[in-house]
Parts: C-alpha cells; structure tokens; sequence
C-alpha cells in the first residue's frame, strides 16, 4: 500500500493500474501518443495541480468580490496567482482542445485527462467540463460560421478570459451544472444567423 501511495504522488496515470486496464480493454484505438501524453499529464496532475490545490486550500481560497474599485455592484471572484496558473495550463495541455481541429483525438482520451485532474482538483475539472461542453455544441451544431469559434476558443494558445464558459464575469455561473454556459451557446449562434442552433434553450 506505501508503494502505491508513493507511485500515486509521482504520476497519478502511472498508479492507476486498473484505469489503464480499462483503457486497453474499452479504448484499444489510444495510441502510443495518447498515452504518453496522459503519462506526462498524470505527472503534472501528481505534482503541480497537487501542490496548488493544498495552497489554495490552506492559503489562499477564492474570493468573492461584490464591489468594484468605484464602490459600484460587481460579482467576481478572485483566484490567487497559482490557481489562475493551473487553470491555463490545463487547456494548454489539451484537456479541451484535442477533441477539436484537424487532429482531433478521442473524447476516451479527454475524458481521462479529467478523471485524474479531478483527483487533485475539481474546482478546476469543473469548468473544464464546462467548456468542453460549450465547444461540443458548437462544433456539432452551430451553423459553419459558428463552428470555426472551437479550436479558437480551446486551443492551446487562448487566452485565460477567452475559457471562460460563462460570458457575464469572472467565476459566474448560471442554475446547476453551468445552465448559463448553454445560454452562452444559444447566445452566440443566435447572433450569428440562426442555423440548427438557434433553437437550442
């Protein structure tokens, strides 16, 4: 059990014997490739996101801002430095962006980016599904013009305002399980012309 434990704060990936079992019996098609990406990624999770998940825990939590420097109503939050950090680096990584553009992998490899990323971090893991989500419709649903926003929006060189899902403001989020971020959807292809978007709630 020690060894395992000690495996586990190296590289979360490597630890998870049963996890890569059941990658190679439901998911044959990952490729070498894939897996040294979730090897490398399972490092980064064990370490980094680790290590800034314990200092925001401890030290320095989020937030909440009611007030701009005006004194006028505002609803932000604010992260510390580590956090905003963490956050970009995980979409640089891929965690979204490698379902789209020409070389598009399989969601079964995304999906278990953000299985091990929510074992150091799920206020993190949270708004990646998020924005997964948000780029899912957009890609599949949202008229042609609409549909080139993804691979801008998820790709490794965005910026951190560009992730966010929700439009209206740092860390907002409308009704349960992000409702807002499929308002943000059906915004944006509204004004882009319709489409089968359009209908969308």
């Amino acid at each position: 059990m020690a060894e395992r434990t000690d495996r586990h704060r190296e590289n979360v990936y490597e630890a998870d014997e049963n996890l890569k079992a059941l990658l190679r019996r439901r998911a044959p098609w990952l490729t070498e490739a894939d897996a040294e990406r979730l090897e490398r990624f399972g490092v980064w999770v064990a370490t980094e996101v680790e290590a800034q998940a314990d200092y925001t825990n401890r030290f320095a939590p989020p937030v909440l801002e009611t007030l701009d420097e005006g004194g006028r109503p505002r609803s932000s939050v604010r992260h510390n430095p580590l956090y905003a950090a963490v956050h970009r680096e995980v979409y640089a990584r891929g965690v979204v962006g490698l379902n789209h553009g020409s070389g598009r992998r399989p969601f079964a490899l995304t999906f278990t980016m953000g299985y091990l990323l929510a074992q150091a971090d799920i206020s993190i893991h949270c708004p990646v599904t998020l924005t997964g989500a948000v780029a899912y419709v957009l890609d599949r649903f949202a008229p042609a013009g609409v549909r080139e926003v993804p691979p801008r929006v998820v790709g490794a060189s965005a910026s951190p305002r560009s992730l966010r899902p929700h439009p209206r403001g740092e860390g907002r989020q409308d009704g349960p399980a992000g409702g807002g971020a499929g308002r943000c959807v059906a915004g944006v292809v509204r004004r882009r012309g319709g489409g089968r978007g359009a209908a969308l709630p």
